[in-house]
């Protein structure tokens, strides 16, 4: 499929629009989501790519919360494989870290002074492109938002390359395969 036959993506883009755009490209792959508690953006990613991934790896610190939500996918989609991976010394940020980041009002309720909210689908939107799209296969590191490349958006401190190498040979260790890029 070339460039011409893909959609352009957009920040109304959902995760099942964005998946059904890239089906081929998922079919049969392996995928591993972090944060993917019920309600959340890794949980839509997860629940849309296990209609075409071969194994959608789900991962978190909350082993039972892991459990509901592989059973909620599991559920929708019956032949899906959905294995759970859990870090219990992963610590995920609580609704007063999100508070003092100023993400959040004092009442735990998103700040839409401050930021434009997406729903879950437009949320997970990103994640399935990035991962999917061939359009980007030629751009290893390309920073995207709303679906689209933004690599001017990038802020210094998340661009560094140590880091990156060593974020990318944990996911090689959790899925027990080595990637070149």
């Amino acid at each position: 499929m070339s460039d011409v036959d893909f959609p352009a993506f957009s920040a109304k883009t959902t995760a099942q629009d964005a998946a059904s755009a890239l089906t081929e490209q998922i079919r049969g792959k392996t995928v591993l989501i972090t944060g993917t508690s019920i309600g959340g953006i890794g949980f839509e990613a997860a629940r849309v790519l296990a209609r075409y991934a071969g194994l959608v790896i789900i991962s978190g610190y909350d082993r039972e919360r892991l459990k509901l939500s592989a059973a909620a996918i599991e559920k929708e989609f019956p032949s899906a494989n959905i294995p759970i991976f859990t870090n219990m010394n992963q610590k995920g940020q609580d609704k007063l870290d999100l508070i003092s980041m100023g993400a959040l009002t004092a009442e735990g309720l998103p700040d839409e002074t401050k930021f434009t909210w997406k729903t879950m689908a437009e949320g997970a939107a990103t994640t399935i492109v990035a991962a999917f799209d061939p359009r980007l296969d030629s751009k290893s590191g390309a920073y995207l938002d709303d679906c689209v490349e933004a690599n001017e958006k990038v802020a210094p401190h998340t661009a560094n390359p140590d880091t990156a190498s060593k974020l990318w040979e944990i996911a090689e260790s959790i899925v027990g395969e080595k990637f070149a890029f």
